[in-house]
């Protein structure tokens, strides 16, 4: 029995119909097209289900295995992983998924405006704004309005193009040159000597940007590193920082503060793909987002304000998901950070991740119980300073003779009782300068460590009536 989906129906009737078609007949190949392009349309969480109902009717159908492979990962890592190779996959599977429907255009340009906004600041970003003002041109125009609006269409891209330090962006300028020329060389010629100074910084930026990109391996995978570290990891590190310096000194001399910090942020999120596991560079990508806010606080900038405070909640929690899930220092980071926004529930929540076995999984809890304290007696009292201490004495991970801590406890709990304090002593918790009780930490927290310290010394208080006394830094060298 033939059965077709009725092309005067709409999306939605079609969705249901052929739903109807497959409890029929599970082979209607037109059916499950149907459905596949609603499913394209959906996040991964909504059509996870249906894939998997796909590729269980049709298990050796390698078309179809694709489809549900790069729905799912690209889904999951495209916006986390700011990789020029990975965005280039993605043009092509929507190229590949799109291409037979009627709006196959206007998803294209959707797709290379968001791979543009992303990852259009990579060095190697040359053939995405090249395919894409290939596309463009190659878009039929039908009359004379429409085809301006793709001449505008073209030269618009051209021109940012040709302002973004990348390689091969001489050719894009040669190419743009070309394209003006032929449309209307008078014009032309105007245009091309009102961008030619600006193209000249961007290809003295390109020629630097280039050089520092040569030293780095971008397709390291992210691992811990060694102890000592290896030649090779100080010069991956190495390379990443002078890099990162040089965008954070803005090369480009532009007077555009949201590009300086757009490219900076690149340059963060690119740098963590490899060396994730260094929490001194999580910390110092979110103070630059926190900086880059108070900069627009400064000037008014309500929407800016709020969006890069907002990505330093986001990279912040990414941190603490993925490389830094045992970090100590970043979560103290990430926790102050959202107190001092007043979300004093989100950051009780970062610091009970912390101490959660499950979660942290810490060796040795006690800086941890510490600073959970303090933030609990800034916020709610001794007693429920207290009632953690409690908990950390129940605790089989706490050491109550770290000599490092015992002070802070002392003071944490109420420094103003005496009984309390003379029974902490009795538990080991006496004073002590003994270093070699100290927390261990490499290098790269100890940089953590010095940077927050700083931040704890530069803390705007909460309310009028937090005192200094109560937002000291951690005792730890």
């Amino acid at each position: 029995m033939s059965i077709y989906i009725r092309e005067d129906l709409t999306r939605n009737e079609k969705i249901q119909q052929a739903r109807r078609i497959l409890n029929e007949n599970k082979h209607s190949l037109d059916a499950w097209s149907i459905l596949i392009q609603d499913a394209q349309d959906k996040k991964i969480a909504e059509t996870r289900e249906f894939y998997e109902s796909l590729v269980t009717q049709f298990p050796t159908c390698g078309k179809f295995w694709k489809l549900y492979i790069e729905s799912e990962l690209f889904q999951r890592c495209l916006i986390k992983v700011l990789n020029i190779d990975l965005w280039k996959c993605y043009l092509n599977y929507v190229r590949d998924t799109k291409g037979k429907l009627s709006s196959f255009r206007e998803k294209m340009v959707q797709a290379y405006d968001f791979a543009l906004e992303k990852i259009g600041m990579d060095v190697y970003s040359y053939t995405i704004w090249n395919d894409y003002i290939t596309f463009l041109k190659s878009v039929e125009a039908v009359g004379s309005f429409d085809e301006n609006k793709k001449i505008t269409a073209v030269r618009k891209v051209y021109q940012k193009g040709i302002m973004t330090p990348m390689t091969n962006v001489e050719l894009l300028w040669k190419d743009y040159c070309t394209y003006e020329m032929g449309i209307n060389q008078t014009l032309a010629k105007k245009i091309i000597e009102e961008r030619s100074r600006e193209f000249s910084n961007v290809k003295r930026v390109t020629k630097e940007f280039e050089t520092l990109a040569r030293a780095i391996d971008r397709n390291i995978p992210c691992v811990p590193p060694s102890a000592p570290q290896s030649a090779d990891e100080i010069k991956q590190v190495t390379a990443w920082r002078k890099f990162i310096l040089w965008e954070r000194s803005n090369p480009l001399k532009t007077e555009d503060v949201l590009l300086v910090a757009r490219r900076v942020v690149l340059a963060y999120e690119q740098c963590l793909l490899c060396l994730g596991y260094h929490p001194d560079l999580w910390y110092e990508a979110c103070a630059f987002l926190e900086q880059t806010s108070r900069e627009y606080s400064d000037k008014g900038d309500a929407h800016l304000t709020k969006r890069f405070l907002d990505d330093a909640a986001i990279l912040y929690e990414r941190s603490v998901q993925t490389f830094m899930r045992s970090n100590m220092l970043i979560h103290f980071a990430y926790a102050d950070f959202e107190e001092q926004r007043l979300n004093v529930d989100k950051a009780r929540s970062i610091y009970n991740r912390l101490l959660d076995v499950n979660e942290a999984n810490l060796k040795d809890p006690t800086l941890a119980y510490i600073q959970a304290m303090r933030f609990e007696r800034r916020t709610e009292g001794i007693k429920a300073a207290r009632t953690l201490f409690k908990r950390a004495r129940e605790d089989t991970h706490f050491d109550p003779v770290r000599i490092s801590v015992q002070g802070e406890l002392i003071r944490d709990l109420d420094s103003s009782n005496a009984n309390n304090s003379q029974q902490s002593r009795k538990m080991g918790l006496a004073d002590s300068d003994d270093e070699e009780q100290q927390p261990q930490l490499n290098a790269s927290d100890r940089s953590t460590m010095d940077i927050y310290r700083q931040r704890q010394q530069k803390r705007v208080k909460l309310t009028k009536n937090i005192s200094t006394d109560q937002i000291t830094a951690p005792v730890v060298t």
